[in-house]
C-alpha cells in the first residue's frame, strides 16, 4: 500500500512534459508560455509534495498512533490534522491547483495569439482555467464545492482535449528554431 501511494504521489510530475509540449506548440508567445511552464512545474511539485505526505509522514504518524497510549493520541491527531491541512489542502490542493489553473489560463491566452488554433479551443482553456481557479478555493469555503465537483470531471476531459488539439493544430516547422526573445 505504501509503494502504491508513493507511485501515485509522483503522477502529477507527468504534467511537466505536457507543459513543455505546450510551450513548444505556442512559439509566438515565448515569454507567456515560459511563465506558464514555470507555473506548471510549481503546480506539479506542490501536488506531488501534498500527496507524498501519505506514504511518508502520515504513514509514520499512523504507526505511532497504533503504538501510542490514550494520552499521546490527541497530540498525534493534532500533528496529523495540521500536516493534512498544510501539506494536503493548502500546498498540494490549493497552491498546486491554482498554479495549474494559471498554466491553463496562460496557455489559452497563448493559443488565442496563435493562428493555427481554433478560437473555441483558446476560449475553452480560458473558461476552464477560471472555473478551475474558483474550484481551488473549496478548502477555504464550501460555497465553491459544486464548482470543484464539476472540475473533477472536466479536468481529465480538458487535458485530453488539450493534448489532442496540441498534436492536431500545432505547427510542424522543423526547420526553424525556437526564439528565446521575450514578447
Amino acid at each position: 500500500m505504501r509503494a502504491i501511494w508513493a507511485i501515485y504521489a509522483f503522477l502529477p510530475l507527468l504534467l511537466i512534459p505536457g507543459a513543455v509540449g505546450t510551450w513548444f506548440a505556442c512559439p509566438s508567445s515565448c515569454g507567456r508560455m515560459t511563465l506558464a511552464l514555470v507555473f506548471s512545474i510549481l503546480g506539479a511539485l506542490a501536488m506531488c509534495l501534498g500527496l507524498m505526505r501519505w506514504p511518508s509522514i502520515h504513514w509514520e504518524l499512523a504507526e505511532a498512533y497504533v503504538q501510542a497510549g490514550t494520552e499521546a493520541r490527541p497530540a498525534l491527531d493534532a500533528v496529523f490534522n495540521g500536516l493534512n491541512l498544510y501539506l494536503g489542502n493548502y500546498i498540494g490542493e490549493f497552491l498546486g491547483e491554482m498554479a495549474l489553473a494559471i498554466f491553463f489560463l496562460l496557455s489559452g491566452i497563448s493559443m488565442k495569439a496563435e493562428t493555427n488554433y481554433p478560437k473555441w479551443l483558446a476560449w475553452s482553456g480560458i473558461v476552464f482555467s477560471l472555473l478551475f481557479m474558483l474550484g481551488a478555493f473549496r478548502n477555504i469555503t464550501g460555497v465553491v464545492q459544486p464548482i470543484a465537483d464539476i472540475n473533477n470531471g472536466l479536468l481529465p476531459l480538458w487535458m485530453i482535449v488539450l493534448g489532442v488539439a496540441l498534436i492536431r493544430y500545432s505547427k510542424r516547422d522543423d526547420t526553424s528554431s525556437r526564439s528565446y526573445v521575450p514578447e
